[in-house]
């Protein structure tokens, strides 16, 4: 019975997640179908997660499973979890979802009870202690390297339970990159890079808009109007939820932040010349930061996704 009861559950989760958008939602339908007729009040411990691959944002839920271990750069610690009921044993129960940003290499390690309640021959549990610092040895195969230490501490014990382990690696996002000769002609492969970026990360169009309007005025600026430079470093990433196009230049040392904002109260023939530009640019972007690094000017733009 406990395997079949597995089985429904996992199809149930499968079927569900293909028709709703919500976490949270499909641990509750999930929990409502496995309610219905359960007599023999048996139950399920669960955990499911959905993560965004273009912006690193994990959202995940659990349904009284033991608590996964979370490497955000700095070893692995317990994963901050919602204490939700198990599934299957209580009608119209909620689910709370949580959210985490992951970054280029951060991991998360998913395990059944069977690998903390594994016993030794003097029946004491490997437990979550040994686990947590077994993982913090940072070891190249972490479940390999759990396995091996899991038939060490049970050496002379039977398997009592099943034992299954996960680990996803979040590989984040590519860079894209381009280097172009600072020249207004060449303005519309600067825009295209842009589009054709943004499209492939599947950003909407509204995004792209204010993206390609901030990077056709900041490339326009440096192309007429920066001294001394030949050629415009260009790259794209994404992080903490935001899309970022960053121009360097070896131009002479220039912050256009600083500048005033232009006075648009005032009829166009009484303004002062300039600033027009780098004033859309502050409206329309989300994230504005300027950096003078290894000789060169560094504009970095953000929209958020």
């Amino acid at each position: 019975p406990a395997a079949l009861y597995m089985m429904k559950s996992q199809a149930l989760i499968k079927n569900i997640a293909r028709h709703t958008g919500s976490i949270s939602e499909v641990f509750e339908r999930v929990n409502e179908e496995l309610y219905e007729g359960n007599d023999s009040c048996m139950f399920v411990s669960a955990f499911m997660g959905m993560i965004n691959i273009k912006t690193g944002e994990f959202e995940y839920v659990n349904a009284g499973h033991p608590h996964p271990f979370l490497d955000l750069g700095k070893g692995y610690k317990l994963l901050d979890v919602k204490n939700n009921i198990v599934l299957g044993v209580k009608k119209n129960a909620q689910f709370a979802s949580q959210k985490v940003n992951l970054k280029k290499g951060n991991r998360i390690f998913v395990y059944t009870d069977g690998v903390t309640e594994a016993e030794n021959k003097k029946f004491a549990f490997y437990g979550e202690d040994r686990l947590g610092k077994i993982l913090a040895k940072k070891a190249e195969d972490t479940l390999k390297t759990v396995m091996v230490d899991l038939k060490l501490f049970t050496a002379g014990h039977s398997q009592s339970d099943d034992i299954t382990m996960l680990e996803f690696v979040y590989l984040g996002q590519e860079e894209s990159k381009m280097s172009i000769k600072a020249e207004i002609t060449k303005l519309d492969e600067v825009l295209s890079f842009v589009q054709t970026d943004m499209e492939r990360l599947g950003i909407e169009s509204q995004k792209r808009f204010k993206m390609v309007m901030a990077a056709e005025e900041v490339f326009s600026n440096i192309a007429l109007y920066a001294s001394a430079v030949s050629e415009v470093d260009i790259k794209s990433n994404i992080k903490d939820g935001a899309y970022f196009i960053t121009f360097s230049d070896d131009g002479k040392k220039y912050n256009p932040l600083t500048r005033e904002d232009p006075n648009i109260s005032v009829p166009i023939e009484e303004r002062e010349v300039g600033g027009l530009g780098i004033f859309i640019v502050k409206k329309v972007a989300d994230i504005l930061e300027y950096n003078y690094q290894n000789k060169k000017n560094v504009l970095t733009i953000g929209i958020k996704i």
